[in-house]
């Protein structure tokens, strides 16, 4: 059944070996600009997520940092109110003559003025 012609009509269809490397050569030439193209995109994206990996810890941190300063300032406010309810409370028992802190301690009228002051201090601080 396999003629003469038809061998020889398959030998004319197989493309020699040199042909099929050039062909493939030319596949690759062709797929380099495309492949160029994805590599840098792979390593544009990479870095693009390495920057917001970046970012997300810089915030992170900041919020830390800021939770931790309003703690601390909170305990500061906290203190300041005590002390100056403290002195609000000797300064009203003083105006009231109940309780002579000033002279009890044998302090001084300068005393006074610093207690008049530092209340005023705390005040300024709390207003603020």
């Amino acid at each position: 059944m396999w003629s003469s012609v038809s061998v020889a009509a398959a030998e004319a269809c197989s493309t020699p070996v040199v042909e099929q490397q050039s062909a493939a050569a030319a596949t690759e030439d062709a797929a380099a600009p495309v492949n160029d193209k994805r590599r840098r995109n792979r390593s544009a994206a990479r870095r693009c997520r390495e920057k917001r990996l970046d970012r997300q810890r810089t915030m992170r941190q900041q919020v830390d940092d800021i939770g931790a300063e309003n703690r601390r300032l909170e305990t500061k406010i906290a203190r300041l109110r005590d002390r100056l309810e403290q002195l609000q409370r000797l300064l009203a028992e003083h105006r009231l003559g109940q309780y002579c802190h000033l002279a009890a301690g044998g302090s001084s009228s300068a005393d006074a003025t610093a207690m008049i002051d530092e209340l005023r201090m705390i005040n300024d601080d709390l207003s603020h």
